[in-house]
């Protein structure tokens, strides 16, 4: 069953229509999918022949980074483990909430047809438990624009704050 975003997209579609769309696929969309397991509603999002990621593993030293997505594929599974992993201890509509509260949507270069952008995630989560999980860190998104459309062609993410 489809949720009803709280969080409104910041952008005005008509004035702002790069910004709108990329805030549109890297935190609405992305999260509701997310939260719902609903790989298919982001699948598109992604330039799947030029997609990469780096997973920082939470350190500022490039060193200790991995080359662990060389295809979309491999994101994917990871991205649907994550989710079902994240969905047992939080439930869909507490997880969706408190993802969005969190995130921050930054740091946006446009140059022609690519852009980078950061999108930040600092503060806590509450489990179902009752326990808190501190949620801390930033993806570096690398977008193209294709035929006016905005895609995923890699990123970097868990970069600490």
């Amino acid at each position: 069953m489809s949720r009803t975003i709280s969080k409104i997209n910041p952008y005005c579609k008509k004035t702002s229509a790069d910004l709108y769309q990329l805030w549109d696929m890297l935190v609405s969309r992305d999260i509701q999918a997310f939260t719902q397991s609903d790989w298919h509603r982001v699948e598109n999002d992604f330039l799947t022949e030029e997609f990469w990621a780096i997973n920082a593993n939470w350190s500022k030293d490039p060193s200790q980074w991995l080359y662990e997505y060389p295809s979309l594929n491999e994101y994917k599974a990871t991205w649907l483990k994550q989710s079902f992993e994240s969905l047992s201890k939080y439930g869909p509509l507490a997880l969706q909430n408190g993802l969005l509260n969190l995130s921050s949507f930054s740091q946006i270069n446009i140059k022609e047809n690519n852009a980078s952008i950061l999108k930040r995630f600092d503060g806590y989560l509450i489990q179902e438990t009752g326990e808190k999980e501190l949620l801390k860190w930033q993806t570096l998104y690398v977008c193209k624009k294709v035929k006016d459309k905005w895609y995923i062609k890699s990123f970097i993410g868990y970069l600490p704050l």
